[in-house]
């Protein structure tokens, strides 16, 4: 779920997760109803939202087992925890107080926090906010896996468009608490915005995927190598003079247009 700051999804993200109540509408989880079966549907739900409360004066272990209890009503085994710890990374660090943990660490036990214990969803609320390229990486693989896993949600709010474009099966553009667009997309796609010397050469483009935007460019959608070698093959026969290139993500190009960027 995208959207510029204020748009709403933190506050959509509390809905859902049940931590907050008085608003117009409904929110179900499998068809029940999360204020009226709040503990029912607690459990299900494994959250990461803002800027969560950690204690630092215990350790990584012992804070995921909070979590977990304040979900589940019990305790887990020691496997369960040590799975999230090492979904994110932090096994090494499984008996480091809090205090003493990088901002960066504490963000993957943020992350950890929303994991322990799998639960059917899981919200991440910026998620990546604070990580270094490597804990990028790590949650990007994390996703990946979880998803590959099956047989659960995953929602995920983020102003990082390269990285949610990559992961994502599905993305919402969200704006005064309002749904501007809802799509599929393509993973692997990418647009290559290209400026041509003449406007009459996206005529010869027709055969793609392509939309015209301002300043004489034109955008074409290439979902595999075989659109983009057909592509440059099309360029070079019809003579094309191609003045600029630039490659975007789908989710980029398609925030911008959604977004009058």
């Amino acid at each position: 779920m995208v959207g510029p700051n204020g748009s709403g999804k933190s506050t959509l993200l509390k809905i859902i997760s049940g931590c907050i109540e008085g608003y117009l509408g409904s929110s179900f989880v499998d068809g029940v109803n999360i204020v009226e079966n709040h503990k029912r549907c607690v459990r299900k739900i494994g959250a990461l939202i803002e800027n969560p409360h950690l204690y630092s004066y215990v350790n990584s272990y012992d804070m995921l087992q909070l979590a977990y209890k304040l979900r589940n009503g019990r305790n887990g085994n020691e496997d369960e925890i040590d799975n999230s710890l090492n979904q994110v990374g932090l096994m090494s660090k499984k008996d480091i107080q809090i205090r003493d943990l990088s901002s960066g660490e504490k963000k993957r036990l943020s992350i950890g926090l929303a994991l322990v214990g799998s639960p059917d969803i899981i919200i991440l609320d910026e998620p990546t906010n604070n990580m270094d390229a490597e804990g990028v990486s790590m949650f990007q693989r994390l996703i990946n896996q979880l998803r590959d896993d099956g047989n659960r949600l995953i929602i995920i709010t983020s102003h990082e468009l390269d990285i949610i474009g990559k992961i994502c099966d599905r993305l919402i553009f969200l704006i005064n608490g309002q749904i501007r667009r809802d799509f599929i997309i393509n993973k692997e796609g990418y647009f290559l915005i290209l400026q041509t010397d003449r406007s009459a050469n996206s005529v010869a483009l027709r055969t793609f995927k392509t939309e015209l935007l301002a300043e004489g460019k034109i955008a074409v959608l290439i979902e595999n190598e075989d659109e983009l070698n057909d592509l440059f093959r099309t360029i070079s026969e019809r003579g094309i003079k191609i003045k600029s290139i630039e490659k975007m993500t789908q989710a980029e190009f398609e925030y911008k247009k959604a977004f009058n960027q």
